[in-house]
């Protein structure tokens, strides 16, 4: 699966901000999403860090999370 660099006028850490909000909200830990996107906590925290995601961890991560249509849009938008 190829990797999706976010684009670098869109901060990673806006992204991160909303995964950690969904984070604490449905109680999810590192451990239970690295689960999810078959890596070690130590990946997950490189892949929230540099925002480097497949387009298969960002579905999961979306579709876990419910995340409005909108926020999904921002994600994807250049600034």
């Amino acid at each position: 699966m190829p990797l999706v660099k976010l684009d670098k006028n869109y901060q990673a850490e806006m992204l991160d901000r909303e995964v950690r909000k969904r984070k604490a909200e449905f109680r999810i830990t590192n451990r239970d999403m690295a689960g999810w996107l078959g890596v070690s906590e130590r990946g997950l925290v490189y892949k929230r860090k540099y925002g480097t995601y497949t387009l298969k961890d960002l579905s999961i991560i979306f579709d876990r999370f419910q995340f409005p249509i909108e926020t999904i849009g921002k994600v994807f938008r250049k600034a």
